[in-house]
């Protein structure tokens, strides 16, 4: 589905497309659909899943947002927020002794190499501080500042504000680490939402970012 708006998205209403209500879209049922039907220049889709979950789409020129994560209902409001928090991406940590990770490289200065998502994309801003907020490693120019003897913990900023919190560190068996964020998304389209608010009237309003 393709949808269109003018440069005035963040202020439309949405409306439901009751034909997609109790279908399947992404393996999952809908429960209910919104867009916005009186736009010209991108789209907005929401997407409220059966099992509580939500995908959020906004297009516009030269301007991408997603997002998903869980839905709630009060009495009358849509209560929506997502599943990456902005201090809080999910990680996973793995040993990487060779192969195309490193780019050919045979060799590196720091532990870490440049991390990745779950598409695979590497995340050429990120940094790894360890142990403390003034001693972290660039994997990217594959460089550190500051010293440390061994890692105890470990906290990735990916840039765009996006950061893990501290995370216990266990070398894994190999000689350097790859970290991967856990998400299939970029974080430069990736918006937190955190009890935004939407009121189901006539059509689907907006009340609190």
């Amino acid at each position: 589905m393709v949808l269109f708006l003018s440069s005035t998205i963040y202020a439309q209403d949405l409306v439901e497309d009751v034909t997609v209500r109790g279908t399947f879209v992404q393996g999952k049922r809908v429960y209910k659909l919104y867009y916005c039907a009186s736009c010209y220049e991108g789209g907005i889709q929401l997407t409220l899943y059966t099992d509580s979950s939500y995908f959020y789409k906004l297009i516009g020129t030269g301007h991408k947002q997603i997002s998903e994560g869980k839905w709630t209902r009060n009495k009358k409001d849509f209560i929506l927020n997502s599943r990456i928090k902005q201090h809080g991406v999910p990680i996973k940590i793995d040993g990487v002794s060779y192969g195309s990770d490193l780019g050919g490289i045979t060799s590196r200065k720091t532990p870490f190499i440049i991390p990745f998502n779950l598409n695979g994309e590497k995340i050429y801003d990120a940094r790894v501080f360890i142990n403390n907020d003034s001693t972290f490693c660039f994997p990217y120019f594959d460089t550190c500042v500051g010293k440390y003897k061994s890692i105890d913990s470990i906290k990735v900023n990916f840039g765009k504000g996006f950061t893990t919190q501290w995370i216990p560190f266990v070398w894994p068996q190999a000689r350097y680490v790859k970290v991967t964020a856990m998400m299939d998304f970029s974080f430069e389209e990736y918006v937190v939402f955190e009890n935004k608010k939407y009121t189901p009237t006539t059509s689907l309003k907006l009340i609190s970012e």
